[in-house]
């Protein structure tokens, strides 16, 4: 999780479908007062990911943390199902020099997802807070089939990653690690090193 938003007067949300302008306050609302530090819930999303990385087996024992783990991650994270929706939310939380943006950054992503396939849930954002205040991280929310084998998942993600170049906007720091991670990913499934 990079820095995010973190404008002088914030407000944030929770985790909850949201489809009008007055939810949106509600929600933001709701996510502020329950905010976590931005590096405890990093560390949430790290263990997530190495809960995720475990040998299927050793998964499947430790699948009641996993899930109680990823209830508490989902308290912080706030999903629309619009662009109109994410733009009227980014409103209240992203500094108006970048907010178009991040609009056309997460939506490169978003369309790149389906246009792979991919199950979009909607698109997020990560709330959190430190010492300056409140941390948005903006990011959409998708889900690879599970019929698809480990490279196909593995070549999916680096696209939709990737996307934004594609769309002549700037690929994030967050972005571009995540595809070189996902490249090491595919070396290793294919034995190389």
């Amino acid at each position: 999780m990079n820095e995010g938003f973190n404008p002088k007067q914030p407000n944030v949300s929770e985790q909850k479908p949201v489809s009008t302008e007055e939810n949106i306050e509600q929600i933001l609302s709701e996510a502020q007062s329950s905010a976590v530090d931005s590096v405890e819930l990093n560390e949430m999303f790290q263990r997530k990911i190495r809960m995720l990385n475990q040998p299927p087996a050793q998964f499947l024992k430790n699948l009641d943390e996993f899930n109680k783990l990823d209830e508490e991650i989902k308290k912080h994270i706030i999903i629309v199902k619009t662009l109109m929706e994410y733009k009227a939310l980014l409103q209240k939380i992203a500094p108006s020099d970048v907010l178009y943006d991040t609009l056309a950054h997460e939506n490169a992503h978003a369309n790149k997802a389906e246009s792979l396939g991919v199950n979009l849930n909607g698109y997020a954002v990560v709330v959190s807070k430190n010492k300056d205040g409140f941390v948005y991280q903006p990011y959409v929310d998708y889900t690879v089939p599970t019929s698809w084998d480990r490279k196909r998942e593995i070549e999916t993600n680096i696209e939709i990653a990737d996307a934004p170049r594609e769309y002549g906007n700037r690929l994030a720091p967050d972005d571009a690690e995540r595809v070189e991670e996902l490249k090491s990913q595919l070396k290793k499934l294919y034995g190389e090193k």
